[in-house]
């Protein structure tokens, strides 16, 4: 790795293998497959990049000029993003047209950067350096890399040229060069190595009208005919000899409307033969092609690529044909991202006991949330003031999990012995009469210091991994306490959750980007469709578990005694709407009513004249701590009243979906939620407004727990579990407030 000397800036060979040779036996071996093909960078020599140059000025090739105009609108909230001190490197510099809009803003607003210009033509990098006006920057310091995009790789996964944040971009719509396959794989290796604080910007091309796709690379003046020609004097100068005689070959290009895909191919005007390969006059040999990305298509590549949209700039708001989306993104892959659980069942339930990396998962997110996301102070506050302060959780979960672990074990309890009945239940009244209210652990006069608590909690995980390690969670007792912990913690995770969304002072998740909230409100408002009437038919369904008895370990799954043991119900045929509401559709309901009572997790925007009601135009919803208006797409999370009058009566358009035989279905207790968002796959709601013209099923609420109208009662064989009586035991089964989730 050498720097080469300019009167500009300074250009680095980060060249790892020799470029024309590796083209040479690409050329050979693509011309002998049975789908003939040439590489891609056989276009761009020092020449072809000048004709590319050229192309982005025509009138037809429309990509650039969208791009521009985006970065031009959006380059300062770009910049703003950009953290102090950080290296951007760029795959396939070109020209610097489009980055020298960002590098200018950058510049302007005094930020500290490091601009790295990955090029393979190191004549054109001194080219267009030499026009760039580098010397007058004091904030932006600019670099060349001479290489392929696989040395930039390699340079990036260099740690010495990882002590600062990076921004790794692709400008110029160059991924669509890729198939959807081939781009999930290159982006991977860029997604594998990012760190917290790195960042990917990916500009795509989401146009796929026929007719104006056709025209940017088939243009009137024919100059991207002269570019793809040139490609085939490159592999002459590559052989060594003329092996594509110029005249007796042409380039023509398609658009695949099924792949969204324009193709170029060279095809010869007469028989030839190349190093003894007999080409037929006409064959087609493909060279290029050209993928176009609409939202569905970028959102199928992050999740095959290992990335996490955060933001997106595009002409999508004013264009009724985009051609130009500049997306940001951070890494999702597993090393990066410790809060995503799986979503497959065959990985989220490997057992019927939770395994020790499921614990250590949960536990993880358990310090995050309850340590990361609200100040240590704020512990002791009561966001919802019918429950205990937060940090009674802090202690309740461990408590919870070593009274369990000893009564199975026959162990004692872990010190301070006190800390099972001070955090042994917590309060939960009725709203309507908090005087009515369980039986629960007195809360103290003072609670136990944060740190006290962190301690114990380490005393009792460091118990149950021994556990694991002495082979004693075979055992029935100990695995069905295993059980208990695991899903109480996790239950009580979204509890804490939950309470955090009516807290002032919460903070975001670390490691997580802060999501677009009006590009996702744009785009749940552009996909929506109406919220439609489905006929549920009536039917006999199965329901709860059957335990084998006290020494037997469950094949399927141990069971709350709210679940045990399996039964038939006949459930009548109901109406249902095919998704939940919103926000915004109940705030208009509000306003219709004429009533004044909000949900808990609205807020109202106080004014100089005093309080401004949040349905003030109809439409505007405030949630604690997130972004105004924009939330009206996310379905409403609210308690359950009883109502007598609380029917209504419409005349509406009924549809059938068909609904399988519950005897005939798969029986399996866990199923498959890879498209949900579940398993913390998003920190926040997702929109369901697209829905509404087919019936929600499991884990189709956008995220919600999906909570249901049937009362907690009683059932034939019911009765309270021997492992934690005060499950049920501590509610009325004859109080018809008590719901079922």
């Amino acid at each position: 790795m050498s720097p080469i000397a300019t009167s500009n800036v300074e250009i680095v060979d980060i060249r790892g293998t020799n470029l024309q040779s590796s083209l040479s036996q690409d050329i050979y071996h693509g011309l002998q497959a049975a789908e003939k093909s040439l590489p891609t960078l056989l276009l761009y020599d020092t020449k072809g990049l000048r004709l590319f140059e050229d192309i982005t000025y025509l009138d037809e090739y429309y990509l650039t000029n969208a791009e521009i105009k985006v970065l031009e609108a959006n380059a300062a909230k770009i910049a703003a993003l950009v953290p102090e001190n950080c290296q951007l490197v760029e795959l396939g510099s070109g020209n610097l047209r489009k980055i020298e809009i960002l590098l200018n803003e950058l510049e302007r607003a005094k930020k500290s950067v490091e601009y790295y210009a990955l090029d393979l033509s190191l004549e054109e990098l001194h080219r267009t350096f030499a026009e760039l006006p580098s010397k007058s920057y004091r904030y932006v310091k600019c670099r060349g890399f001479w290489g392929t995009y696989d040395d930039g790789l390699n340079w990036l996964n260099n740690p010495m040229n990882r002590k600062k944040a990076t921004w790794v971009m692709s400008l110029g719509s160059s991924m669509g060069n890729f198939s959807p396959v081939e781009a999930a794989g290159f982006l991977r290796g860029f997604a594998r190595s990012l760190g917290p604080a790195d960042s990917m910007v990916i500009a795509f091309d989401p146009c796929k009208d026929p007719e104006r796709v056709f025209r940017a690379y088939n243009d009137k003046k024919g100059v991207t005919r002269q570019f793809y020609l040139n490609g085939l004097s490159n592999a002459n100068a590559i052989l060594g000899f003329e092996a594509f005689k110029s005249g007796e070959w042409d380039a023509i290009g398609e658009f695949d409307q099924t792949l969204g895909c324009h193709k170029a191919y060279y095809v010869p005007l007469a028989d030839t033969v190349i190093n003894n390969i007999h080409i037929k006059k006409g064959e087609k040999i493909f060279f290029e092609q050209a993928f176009k990305y609409a939202a569905d298509d970028c959102e199928k590549l992050w999740r095959d690529a290992g990335l996490h949209p955060t933001r997106k700039f595009g002409d999508d708001y004013t264009c009724l044909c985009p051609a130009a989306d500049i997306h940001i993104l951070s890494s999702a892959t597993p090393n990066m991202n410790p809060y995503q659980l799986p979503t497959k069942r065959t990985e989220y339930v490997k057992d019927v006991i939770p395994t020790l990396q499921d614990f250590e998962a949960a536990w993880a997110l358990w310090d995050t949330v309850t340590t990361s996301m609200v100040p240590p102070t704020d512990l002791l506050s009561r966001p919802i003031h019918l429950r205990n302060s937060l940090i009674f959780y802090l202690g309740h979960i461990p408590a919870f999990m070593d009274r369990h672990l000893a009564r199975a074990t026959g162990g004692a309890p872990t010190e301070p012995a006190e800390f099972h009945s001070m955090f042994e239940r917590g309060i939960d009244p009725d709203v309507d009469n908090p005087d009515h209210c369980h039986d629960h652990s007195a809360i103290p006069d003072e609670w136990p210091s944060v740190e006290t608590l962190v301690e114990y909690q380490g005393q009792v995980r460091t118990r149950a991994r021994s556990i694991y390690f002495n082979g004693q969670a075979g055992d029935r007792k100990v695995a069905e306490a295993l059980w208990i912990s695991f899903e109480h913690e996790t239950m009580h995770l979204e509890t804490f959750l939950y309470m955090l969304l009516q807290h002032n002072s919460t903070m975001p998740p670390p490691l997580v980007a802060k999501p677009d909230f009006k590009q996702l409100a744009f785009d749940s408002a552009k996909t929506a469709v109406p919220n439609e009437w489905f006929e549920i038919p009536e039917q006999t369904v199965e329901i709860g578990l059957d335990d084998p008895g006290s020494d037997e370990i469950p094949s399927t799954s141990f069971g709350w005694d709210n679940e045990i043991p399996r039964r038939t119900a006949h459930v009548p045929s109901f109406m249902a709407k095919a998704r939940p509401i919103t926000n915004g559709e109940y705030a208009k309901y509000l306003e219709e009513c004429g009533t004044e009572q909000l949900p808990a997790s609205w807020v109202e925007k106080s004014t100089q004249n005093g309080s401004q009601n949040v349905m003030a135009n109809g439409e505007r919803v405030e949630v604690s701590f997130l972004p105004p208006t924009i939330m009206l797409w996310k379905p409403i999370n609210m308690a359950i009243r009883t109502s007598a009058n609380g029917s209504e009566k419409q005349n509406h358009d009924t549809n059938y979906q068909p609904v399988q035989n519950p005897f005939n279905l798969d029986k399996s207790v866990y199923v498959d939620l890879d498209d949900c968002n579940v398993g913390f796959a998003h920190w926040h709601p997702t929109s369901v407004t697209q829905n509404g013209n087919k019936l929600s099923g499991q884990g189709n609420f956008g995220g919600l727990w999906e909570w249901t109208s049937s009362t907690l009662e009683a059932h034939d064989g019911f009765k309270p579990m021997d492992l934690y009586p005060a499950y049920t035991g501590r509610l009325n089964l004859s109080d018809s407030k008590q719901r079922r989730s």
